[in-house]
């Protein structure tokens, strides 16, 4: 059995400005050009798919038949903490109406590992300096997701 392991201190999250050739195999080059967001993750949320309940309820039965419905995402947002370390370029390269793709690959970087691509727009950044508790400052970048994410991407 594979050891079961947390991806902090793995996983890589990427802001592509502009597509890969290759969606389901970027090279290297594209993911480097992009903007790693990974130092300054603070939380994530969102970035999955819901399928609503299709109702194809029957005379012929008294049981509520379903059957798969449109595919839609919840409200998605990074939570990046706002300190020194390349927050600017992050900032800029998020900016708001900004679309893009972002990389969330979960095992690292390394050629063959898998991971997900979602095409995006961001909506906005709200920036959370005066905390009342003990935490440090910062930025939640909220994203529209534009569709379905390319699965099982592969970096060459």
């Amino acid at each position: 059995m594979a050891a079961r392991t947390i991806t902090r201190g793995r996983g890589v999250a990427i802001f592509l400005a502009s597509a890969p050739s290759d969606l389901a195999a970027p090279t290297q080059a594209e993911l480097t050009a992009g903007t790693a967001l990974t130092p300054s993750v603070r939380a994530i949320e969102g970035f999955d798919e819901n399928v609503a309940d299709l109702d194809t309820a029957d005379l012929s039965d008294d049981f509520d038949k379903t059957g798969n419905g449109t595919t839609s995402a919840p409200s998605s947002s990074i939570t990046l903490y706002r300190d020194d370390d390349g927050v600017a370029a992050m900032r800029t390269a998020l900016a708001e109406d900004t679309v893009g793709w972002l990389a969330f690959l979960y095992d690292g970087q390394a050629e063959t590992k898998d991971s997900k691509i979602w095409p995006v727009q961001v909506k906005k950044q709200n920036t959370r300096d005066l905390q009342v508790m003990n935490e440090a400052p910062t930025v939640v970048v909220q994203f529209g997701l534009q569709g379905s994410p390319t699965e099982g991407v592969q970096a060459a």
